[in-house]
């Protein structure tokens, strides 16, 4: 049964590396072509697209954030499970 656990963490873990990599690289995406867009056709025209490269980064920060958070908490759940195992 711990085995089954640890293997969700890893999964979890592995998931949201993947997801903050996703939206890192979709903020980037958007950014470069909505400039490379801007340059060809007029700013006027796609300056309204950084909107979304933004909440892209956003959604990027916000993923980190939840990483650095699950990674403590698992962390903290692993230690309190030691020190239980320990007093009995």
């Amino acid at each position: 049964m711990g085995t089954s656990q640890e293997l969700n963490k890893l999964v979890m873990l592995k998931y949201a590396s993947i997801m903050r990599f996703f939206w890192l690289s979709v903020s980037i995406f958007i950014f470069v072509l909505t400039t490379y867009y801007g340059l060809i056709e007029g700013f006027e025209n796609w300056m309204h697209y950084y909107i979304f490269s933004i909440i892209a980064f956003f959604a990027f920060l916000i993923r980190t954030f939840m990483l650095k958070r699950m990674k403590k908490y698992l962390e903290f759940i692993s230690e309190k499970k030691s020190e239980q195992n320990d007093t009995q």
